[in-house]
């Protein structure tokens, strides 16, 4: 008899180790150690719509260079992730993937669109979360007293400046004055 009930109880102990296994599976756990640091910055995904050929090459960019930061350790040994959601260039949509960010967690969030950064600019300074922004800076992006976009390149103006001195000490001396065209899509940053 003692066997028997030796064996039960043995046979119990198994079925709860089982079940505790199996649930410490199911049970979430942070990606990130006790002693590992994650900085979270969001991307507004331009991977499809109308601007899809230039922004889905930048937006890849993006993300591979931070898998590449990763791969080097992080910054200071800080690691890097980069939730992003797709967005089409659209006003509406980056403002629902600001809000889905913002419940992520993230420290700032990164655009390409002038139009969705002015449109942001003041919904940004209200969650005090900066935006980064791969152009020039427009009037509508201004916030005070404290700035929250911030652009990632020169001013298109100090470019552009800078690209017509140098095509005027490359070129031969022309009668009159140079002139220069600049083509842009239909934006406040061109």
């Amino acid at each position: 008899m003692q066997k028997r009930i030796k064996r039960i109880t043995l046979g119990l102990v198994a079925v709860g180790l089982c079940t505790t296994l199996l649930l410490t599976g199911a049970i979430p756990v942070c990606e990130a150690g006790p002693d590992e640091r994650v900085v979270k910055i969001g991307l507004h995904g331009a991977f499809t719509g109308p601007l899809a050929s230039t922004s889905a090459r930048a937006c890849t960019a993006a993300l591979d260079y931070v898998k590449y930061t990763n791969e080097q350790g992080g910054i200071n040994g800080i690691k890097i992730e980069m939730p992003w959601f797709e967005t089409r260039a659209e006003v509406s949509r980056a403002i629902t993937a600001h809000k889905r960010l913002k419940e992520i967690g993230v420290v700032m969030e990164m655009d390409l669109l002038s139009t969705i950064c002015e449109a942001l600019a003041p919904i940004m300074q209200r969650d005090a979360i900066p935006l980064l922004y791969e152009s020039s800076i427009t009037p509508l992006m201004m916030t005070y007293p404290i700035r929250w976009v911030f652009g990632l390149t020169f001013q298109q103006e100090a470019w552009i400046v800078s690209a017509v001195l140098g095509l005027k000490k490359l070129l031969p001396p022309v009668p009159g004055d140079l002139r220069v065209g600049h083509i842009f899509w239909d934006q406040a940053s061109g």
